[in-house]
């Protein structure tokens, strides 16, 4: 049983397929930790992408033919972590294209089904980690009430991506709870071309994470170039993190705070200094004097990431260990395949 703890899931998938002996010792390793986060490094998206499909495509089936089976299988599931989804619709069809994703050629199953659908099956669930793409609709009806009868018990809860706000708002209904937090260049639109507009969702809950321990914030860093940019959003945006640093100022012990940059062609004559240059002021006059004002009873370590010019940071405990790291650059364009849209690793790599 100790080795069978020990495998990965796509070792414990074909001990599964070898004989019933071995399906009866590895198949409750295999569902209570689903886990594709291993899978990213070493193979082709498509590869990954094509996991996960047929993951859910097999839950789906399992959900309308064989009920009973499909509810001691779903009881299993305590982790489930998807570091690239095309989006939430699920496809019975193979992928076919690394490069051009169709819609009616990705998703030729039950208009109705969606990912939601089958984590609102999990009772068990604690970690949940996602990463998509959603070019469609949000929530259908019903989505969101299931999936708060389920999300009671996730401790961990690490999203990021193109998302309807409604789906994130489901996700954050539960907020006591949850003990790891990780929301990354969470946007409703892909389309501004010199980077995404923030979406706005944390302001009813901001108050409410009461156990939280580990944060990690992460957004598109503005620039100031044509007719996209919008100063107002990205200050009612720093103003929500804000509110959830003042909130769980009490329990957190591992703070990180981020701006990356949305990858655009530049001219020659454009300065480095343009790209973030409003969301590293407005993150000075907004998230430092929290940083420095508040009381951090159990705060132990901060990293910034993309924010190198925070140094120093007045008033903080002495204990708390102070790092600054590199700016990451992610691809947000409106025309790249649900694939190739910004690495998860702030979702997926501590």
């Amino acid at each position: 049983m100790l080795i069978v703890e020990s495998c990965d899931m796509p070792t414990l998938y074909q001990l599964c397929l070898t004989n019933r002996d071995l399906y009866d010792l590895a198949s409750p390793a295999l569902w209570r930790t689903i886990d594709f986060v291993p899978l990213n490094p070493g193979r082709a998206r498509l590869d990954l992408a094509e996991w996960q499909r047929r993951f859910f495509a097999h839950c789906d089936v399992w959900r309308h033919e064989h009920p009973e089976r499909w509810r001691v299988l779903a009881a299993r599931v305590e982790t489930l972590r998807l570091p690239r989804l095309a989006g939430p619709l699920i496809s019975h069809q193979s992928l076919k294209h690394p490069d051009v994703f169709n819609e009616s050629e990705l998703y030729c199953g039950p208009a109705s089904t969606t990912i939601f659908n089958i984590i609102a099956c999990l009772p068990r669930l604690r970690t949940l980690s996602l990463f998509l793409k959603n070019d469609w609709e949000g929530p259908r009806e019903g989505e969101v009430q299931a999936l708060k009868r389920v999300l009671a018990g996730v401790t961990s809860l690490r999203i990021g991506g193109q998302i309807d706000v409604g789906y994130v708002q489901a996700l954050l209904s539960y907020p006591e709870a949850i003990e790891d937090l990780s929301l990354i260049n969470i946007v409703e639109q892909c389309g501004q071309e010199y980077g995404p507009n923030p979406m706005l969702f944390l302001k009813p809950v901001q108050q409410r994470f009461t156990s939280l321990k580990s944060l990690h914030l992460s957004k598109i860093g503005d620039i100031d170039i044509g007719d996209e940019y919008d100063p107002e959003l990205e200050r009612a945006s720093l103003e929500e993190w804000a509110g959830l640093l003042r909130g769980a100022s009490k329990t957190l012990i591992d703070l990180t705070l981020e701006i990356c940059y949305s990858g655009f062609r530049r001219g020659p004559d454009q300065e480095e200094t343009e790209r973030g240059l409003h969301s590293g002021e407005q993150f000075k006059e907004i998230i430092l004097p929290v940083l420095q004002g508040t009381e951090w009873e159990r705060l132990e370590s901060l990293t910034f990431i993309g924010l190198d010019d925070m140094n120093p940071i007045d008033g903080l405990p002495e204990r708390v260990d102070v790092e600054y790291r590199p700016e990451r650059e992610v691809t947000y364009n409106w025309d790249v395949t649900p694939l190739e849209v910004s690495p998860p690793n702030g979702i997926f790599v501590d």
